[in-house]
């Protein structure tokens, strides 16, 4: 049996517990952070994931997709594209369509994820790189309030794509990054993809 993916338009790049194999790097199993003191908003955030992804594939299975979580936390869907006699289904891509646009319609996304750039959504961005040095990584110095503002969603200084510049290939084992991805929740605009599946 053949399957098509198609990525979701809105690809999102956190990975929940209990999906996609990752259950064991849940609780960022593995990572020892020194002098980091967790900000509420980030057990919040996890849980915010959390329930989004299992919604989510919850919604486009309804819809006769099928879907599950990359490592990220991108949410890639499926579908058959022929049939047990070796034929294209018709109207395959566009009932994958249909399900991708429903699903984005109904599900919320986490708050964090949002869209506004403010000073809260830069404070997120700070805690995070914080994260990040405190669990071993170096980062860039963050631009200042004003200077974030001023700079479109596309380039806005994101730290997991400061972190692995270009998209490339993380460095990380996968179940590592999957723990410092759930540990240091990417926060804001830009987010890092990683098209790997977990085991």
């Amino acid at each position: 049996m053949t399957c098509r993916r198609k990525t979701l338009p809105f690809a999102v790049l956190l990975l929940g517990a209990g999906l996609g194999g990752a259950s064991a790097c849940a609780a960022g199993e593995g990572l020892v952070a020194v002098d980091w003191d967790e900000p509420g908003w980030v057990a919040q955030a996890r849980q915010e994931v959390e329930d989004y992804q299992n919604a989510f594939v919850a919604c486009m299975r309804a819809n006769r997709a099928d879907a599950e979580v990359m490592i990220g936390g991108n949410v890639i869907g499926f579908a058959v594209t022929i049939d047990e006699e070796g034929l294209p289904i018709p109207g395959i891509e566009e009932l994958l369509e249909n399900a991708t646009d429903t699903c984005g319609e109904q599900v919320p996304r986490p708050a964090h994820w949002g869209h506004s750039k403010d000073e809260q959504a830069y404070e997120r961005m700070l805690d995070v790189r914080e994260c990040l040095i405190a669990h071993g990584h170096e980062v860039s110095e963050p631009p200042s309030l004003e200077a974030w503002l001023g700079q479109s969603p596309a380039n806005a200084w994101n730290l997991y794509l400061d972190l692995f510049p270009g998209h490339a290939a993380s460095p990380l084992p996968d179940d590592e990054l999957i723990a410092l991805l759930r540990v240091c929740p990417q926060s804001g605009f830009g987010f890092l993809s990683i098209n790997a599946q977990p085991d």
